[in-house]
Parts: structure tokens; sequence; C-alpha cells
């Protein structure tokens, strides 16, 4: 996850974080404010991690979101898809039942005409 998607994703994220690392407080959270490199430096102090095991826990712990924003992603991509096929078929469902309208009153046209000829044969 990079920096941007990090900090534009924050404030959702402060309380999971806060679930992850229990020893940040909520003052901790909103200092880091999303910046990657702040919450590394609190997760070696609070911790006692080196810089590459606060990487490491850093990275496994956001990789998760990482692939749940791919997922949400897609199935947004999903769902819009499905609107827009929806949508299509309505239109298709609307244009076809104008079209067997018309053949319909068509029919009923003909059928008139037909009978006003049988009527002038009779005659």
């Amino acid at each position: 996850m990079n920096q941007d998607m990090l900090e534009g994703k924050w404030k959702g994220m402060r309380g999971q974080a806060r679930e992850w690392w229990g020893e940040l407080t909520g003052d901790d959270l909103e200092q880091a404010g999303g910046k990657a490199n702040q919450l590394l430096a609190m997760l070696r102090q609070k911790y006692g991690y080196t810089r590459e095991k606060a990487g490491q826990e850093f990275d496994r712990r956001l990789e998760g979101v990482q692939i749940k924003t791919v997922k949400e992603k897609a199935m947004a991509d999903k769902d819009e898809e499905k609107a827009v096929v929806e949508e299509e078929e309505k239109k298709v469902k609307k244009d076809k039942g104008k079209k067997d309208k018309a053949k319909k009153d068509k029919g009923k046209k003909k059928d008139k005409k037909k009978g006003k000829k049988k009527d002038k044969k009779k005659k």
C-alpha cells in the first residue's frame, strides 16, 4: 500500500491499527496521521522492534488491507457492471414491449381493413 493510500484511508484504519498494536494510544495514532515513517518509529519505540521487524510487521498488517482494497474495488466494479447490464436489459425489454405493441396495433389495423373489405363485398 503506498503512502497516499495509507493517508487517505487512515481515519477508517485507526481502529484497526489500535487492535493490531494495542500499545499505541489513540493520540499516537492521531499523531502518526497515516504517515508510514512515523508509525514505524512508534512501533519501534513502543514494542522495541528493530527497523526491519517494524517494517515486516507493518507490511504484514497492511498487506491484508491492500488485498481487501483490491477485493472491494473488484466487487465495486462487478456491481457497476451488473448495474449497467441490468439497465441494458431494461432498455431491451422496453424496446421489445414497444415493438410488440406496434405489431399488435398493426395487426389490429389489418384486421379492421379486412373487416371493411368483407363488409363491402357483402353489400
